[in-house]
């Protein structure tokens, strides 16, 4: 009764042998271990993710600032005599580059180029019409080669290029079938892609993703300092952009470009574009699919310029020709 009345019923009052009471105490001691690990490992998961995403943040305000650097030379590196104009431009300067990733994650598919495309794939046949022609365009393309010299080119087995170009459409009178007759000097419009140009070039899809970011965002920069320049010289009676009261004002050239950079959604834009053409170029109508290509495409716009196609392209080295002196310009 005193065993009953004290701490417990000990095993032996009971009748049960002493391993018994043993590998409780072990089964206990283990639960507590467990539990112990589970907690321990647990700390370490929130500690791990705490330091990537304090590293992460870091960064993004490393780049952030960047950025905003890159604005001030593009612009008008005036500007730094404006104390605070770092401060006062992260906040459009962080919109625009949330803007730019979401927008160009749209393109999101990679073109592979090589001798079976331009057999397989209509959009390849139709960007180039021939292997001679691309075989053109990266023998003029310094930087192709500078890439194909460098380290970086030796981590695989491709050539990743950022890819942009213009279609035009254009009136023309040729042969059409109506019903069961050839019909001559039938109005078409036909489509025409030209002023091809390799903007950028790297090892992997991740790496050309970041280095399009940063040629779009060069040509949204380029985009800006041309609408500022409107400003500056705009002779207009009573404008408030007149060199005396307006965009020469440090101040006011800050406020315009904070004003410009806070509409992103007016500053750059995907689309994407389909079009329906026969083997001669010439647009189908769209219950005419099944006689002719599909070809679809996105098209980037900057501000008022005319909008560009963009491509990420995949070119196997084996395929890349000898180059040549000339290099052209760059599109942006």
């Amino acid at each position: 009764m005193a065993a009953i009345a004290g701490s417990g019923i000990s095993c032996r009052a009971m009748g049960m042998p002493m391993s018994f009471e043993k590998e409780q105490r072990v089964a206990e001691a283990s639960a507590l271990r467990d539990l112990f690990r589970e907690q321990w490992f647990r700390l370490l998961r929130r500690v791990v993710r705490h330091e990537r995403d304090r590293r992460r943040e870091q960064q993004r305000e490393a780049d952030l600032g960047t950025a905003v650097e890159q604005i001030v030379d593009g612009t008008d590196s005036r500007l730094r005599v404006v104390g605070g104009y770092q401060k006062r431009l992260r906040r459009s300067a962080r919109g625009l580059l949330d803007h730019l990733e979401e927008t160009l994650a749209t393109i999101n598919r990679v073109t592979r180029v090589d001798r079976g495309a331009f057999a397989n794939d209509p959009l390849v046949g139709s960007f180039f019409t021939s292997q001679a022609r691309l075989h053109s365009l990266i023998s003029r393309t310094a930087a192709v080669y500078d890439f194909m010299r460098s380290a970086e080119s030796r981590e695989g087995d491709h050539l990743y290029t950022v890819l942009m170009l213009a279609h035009k459409e254009k009136t023309v009178f040729g042969a059409a079938q109506q019903g069961n007759l050839i019909v001559r000097d039938v109005k078409q419009t036909s489509v025409e892609f030209h002023s091809h140009r390799i903007l950028a070039t790297a090892s992997s899809e991740a790496r050309i993703r970041s280095a399009l970011k940063q040629v779009v965002f060069e040509g949204v920069i380029g985009h800006v300092r041309a609408e500022l320049a409107k400003l500056r010289h705009s002779d207009a009676s009573g404008s408030r952009w007149r060199a005396t009261d307006g965009v020469d004002n440090p101040w006011t050239y800050l406020q315009t470009l904070e004003r410009l950079l806070s509409l992103p959604r007016q500053l750059i834009w995907v689309q994407n574009s389909l079009l329906h053409i026969d083997s001669m170029g010439i647009v189908l109508p769209p219950d005419a699919v099944p006689v002719g290509n599909r070809l679809e495409f996105d098209e980037l716009t900057i501000g008022d310029r005319p909008p560009r196609i963009v491509c990420i392209a995949r070119i196997p080295h084996s395929e890349i020709p000898e180059p040549s002196r000339l290099e052209l310009p760059a599109f942006l």
